[in-house]
């Protein structure tokens, strides 16, 4: 029975290490894009906002079912 809580406990710090691991590299990407927006927002005397910058992303066509 020890060995069975051990070798779950051990599968729950992987599992959080993992989790972890995954969230820094949102927060790395995330203040990337934030950098990159803030600096493209500042070179702008319209007063651009981040739903502006969304406009520029197209969509894709409609499917059809036959």
């Amino acid at each position: 029975m020890p060995f069975q809580k051990m070798m779950l406990f051990g599968a729950l710090g992987l599992v959080l290490v993992m989790i972890w691991q995954s969230w820094v590299e949102f927060q790395q990407e995330r203040s990337a894009l934030d950098g990159l927006t803030s600096e493209q927002g500042a070179g702008r005397s319209d007063g651009a906002t981040r739903a502006d910058l969304s406009e520029d992303v197209p969509e894709a066509p409609e499917m059809t079912v036959s």
